[in-house]
């Protein structure tokens, strides 16, 4: 007796997934059929050339960086390192109390 009732869970079950099927294929009309395997293949081509020109705009403004900056770091890395190396140390200092304090040792 259990495995009539199984048997009939698993039919179900396939009846229903081929209904949806059918319905996702076809559409609410019964008798007239959709054609979604096209439009699938021309979404996925669109994606796939829009990825395609993303990742080459990506190589080639890298590769156009690198030559024109040989040390192969981009131009505003350079700049921030630049400021960073050059910068001098600074003996001020940051906060107001900080500058207090020294102001005051400065007086003695």
């Amino acid at each position: 007796m259990p495995r009539e009732n199984e048997q009939a869970v698993l039919d179900s079950a396939r009846v229903h997934h081929a209904r949806l099927r059918d319905a996702l294929e076809r559409g609410r009309v019964p008798g007239r059929s959709r054609a979604q395997a096209p439009r699938l293949i021309a979404s996925l081509v669109v994606a796939a050339l829009a990825c395609s020109g993303c990742v080459g705009y990506a190589y080639i403004s890298t590769h156009l960086d690198s030559t024109r900056n040989p040390s192969g770091m981009s131009v505003s890395t350079d700049i921030a390192t630049e400021h960073a190396t050059n910068a001098p140390a600074s003996t001020q200092p940051t906060d107001a109390a900080a500058q207090a304090a020294q102001e005051a040792e400065a007086e003695q």
